[in-house]
């Protein structure tokens, strides 16, 4: 950004970092930041043109400070970082390609806006018997996951590690079940255990599955 207040289309291009790569985890090889305001400690370097070790003087040099008046405006309607030799047209994607991405790492039955733990009303499952009187509910993931996942489930009331028993109004604790291999990856199951004999019974709770790096 060069001028407050004034929309701007920017596109940056600079060369790969050809002394090393960049981890596939969540290392922090990589940090994106948009400097709104910075002192002298940050600004009174060279800017950097080149990949480099760090120097802090180097870091915002040039930045227009947005934060010297209350005025100011900084609004963004999307930024897209990619590997090539030039930048391509900006990418929009509906909001169903968006999210089936996002739930390859997390998934969760709460609404988007909805925080895990909240009180609500869960999704109902009836299920069955096993040889020793537990009762077992089955559940998939609307998409497969990049590894197993950790399963982490809540009563209607938010409370976690239980889920409700809908023809008593009770909650109970269950055990989080991943299938065999690879099928871990695309959904899991509950077991309600103690003798419990819920042939007519159905459940209903909450899950947030969860498998980022």
């Amino acid at each position: 950004m060069s001028v407050t207040n004034t929309w701007e289309f920017e596109t940056i291009t600079f060369p790969a970092d050809t002394t090393g790569a960049f981890d596939n985890d969540n290392a922090d090889s990589l940090q994106l930041r948009f400097w709104l305001g910075a002192g002298t400690n940050f600004t009174s370097g060279t800017l950097a043109t080149t990949w480099g070790t760090y120097t802090a003087a180097n870091v915002a040099v040039g930045q227009v400070n947005i934060a010297d008046s209350t005025s100011n405006d900084f609004l963004i309607t999307g930024v897209q970082l990619e590997a090539g030799t030039s930048a391509t047209d900006f990418e929009f994607l509906p909001i169903d390609v968006n999210l089936g991405r996002c739930q390859r790492y997390y998934e969760k039955t709460y609404a988007l806006a909805t925080a895990p733990g909240t009180s609500g009303t869960g999704q109902r499952h009836q299920g069955s018997t096993d040889a020793g009187s537990n009762f077992v509910v089955h559940d998939r993931f609307c998409v497969k996951k990049r590894a197993t996942p950790t399963i982490t489930i809540y009563s209607n009331n938010g409370v976690s590690g239980s889920w409700d028993i809908a023809a008593s109004g009770l909650s109970t604790s269950a055990v989080v079940n991943a299938y065999g291999s690879n099928e871990s990856r695309v959904g899991f199951y509950l077991t309600f255990g103690g003798a419990r004999n819920y042939v007519s019974a159905h459940v209903d709770g909450f899950w947030v599955a969860d498998s980022e790096l």
